[in-house]
């Protein structure tokens, strides 16, 4: 099902544009991922490890039941978040240090693994603050780590991105006007606690 929805985007994109499929849960599928498509480029962008299981526990409240036989109880949908966290990045670092090669962020806790001996160019990882505050530059960034514009005549050089990309990602920034990011609620002491204990590796 998977692989055939995504034929339905290509065929729709058409076959000159490079799919971009945007799922946090794909943060633990790098290892599938890269059997069904082994020249796929990978974008991790991290976050503030507060606002990321905030965001979750907002999203997990206002949808999961639906996805459910019974409405989950605040507690299950608090452990539900923590342990997906966990998970999550536990999947990341193995995988991506296995198959992608280094990062500075796998460094920290991969050494001496297989692909751990170049720098990766099929990943890099960004700063969500950078991408939201900086959007053009990151995209310099991506562009440049991923060497998305090899062999693209449009670029000026291999480091840069086509101008029709700028364009577009110009309307689109323009077109967010006032936009506002949802009010999410703020944890106690003791939440705050559970969750730097268990995401100990994000907060590092």
């Amino acid at each position: 099902a998977f692989l055939y929805f995504l034929k339905k985007l290509q065929y729709r994109s058409g076959p000159n544009k490079r799919l971009l499929l945007k799922s946090p849960v794909h943060t633990a599928r790098i290892h599938v991922l890269n059997e069904l498509f082994p020249r796929a480029r990978f974008i991790c962008v991290h976050r503030d490890p507060y606002v990321i299981f905030r965001s979750g526990l907002n999203m997990a409240s206002k949808y999961y039941g639906y996805a459910a036989l019974s409405t989950p109880s605040s507690e299950d949908v608090f452990e539900y978040v923590l342990r997906q966290g966990e998970v999550l990045v536990r999947a990341y670092i193995r995988d991506a240090s296995r198959i992608l090669g280094r990062s500075s962020w796998i460094d920290k806790f991969v050494t001496n693994s297989p692909g751990t001996d170049a720098v990766s160019r099929r990943l890099v990882e960004i700063a969500f603050t950078d991408l939201d505050e900086k959007p053009l530059e990151a995209l310099t960034l991506i562009y440049g780590t991923l060497r998305l514009c090899e062999g693209d005549e449009r670029c000026a050089s291999v480091g840069s991105f086509p101008p029709v990309v700028e364009r577009a990602v110009s309307r689109y920034l323009d077109q967010l006007g006032a936009f506002k990011k949802n009010a999410l609620a703020e944890l106690d002491a003791d939440a705050a606690g559970v969750l730097k204990k268990r995401w100990r590796q994000l907060f590092s």
